[in-house]
């Protein structure tokens, strides 16, 4: 059995530096900020040059990762004190963030050594993932831990806990 953890919503929540992330970058270009009571993403950024696109995304990442980091996240706690019962070379990060974000994220955490891997996916197709999982990971049998519930719509999945914790909502599911 492997378990796999998303990091942004169910491990960290992070909403709130990404927003200040963007609206920094986008403030250092010249745009007007964005206010959303949600998390903002490049699909909110449709009315950027696409020639200042890349640079205001690096420069977001930078103040994510190096300026603001320490102070902006919250860690799911109910989450992590349940990985710590679980042997290392079981547990992996499953995200579709940047590299330079999740190791800097775990690393300022202090939730590097509860891994084994991270496995970077784009997570669009849940047969596809599961595929190249299979072959990293070298099991048929998981456990996922997701807030992201719209990624396993339709699927015939086992809903096997449910974790809600402050700013958390979280499901494992069972994959065989």
């Amino acid at each position: 059995m492997k378990y796999l953890f998303d990091l942004d919503g169910t491990l960290i929540h992070s909403d709130a530096l990404n927003n200040d992330a963007y609206n920094y970058a986008l403030e250092k270009f010249g745009y007007s900020q964005i206010f959303s009571p949600g998390r903002l993403t490049r699909k909110d950024l449709l009315f950027v040059k696409i020639e200042d696109l890349t640079n205001i995304i690096k420069l977001k990442q930078k103040y994510f990762t190096e300026i603001w980091l320490p102070y902006r996240l919250t860690i799911n706690t109910a989450l992590t004190q349940r990985i710590r019962k679980i042997s290392k070379d079981s547990c992996y990060i499953w995200t579709k963030a940047s590299k330079n974000r999740v190791f800097s994220i775990l690393k300022q955490c202090g939730l590097t050594n509860l891994f084994k891997a991270v496995l970077f996916d784009e997570k669009l197709n849940f047969d596809v993932s599961m595929q190249e999982i299979r072959k990293t990971v070298h099991s048929d049998e998981f456990i996922i831990y997701e807030n992201d519930t719209a990624l396993f719509d339709g699927l015939p999945l086992q809903k096997i806990d449910h974790i809600i914790a402050g700013k958390f909502d979280v499901y494992a599911y069972h994959i065989r």
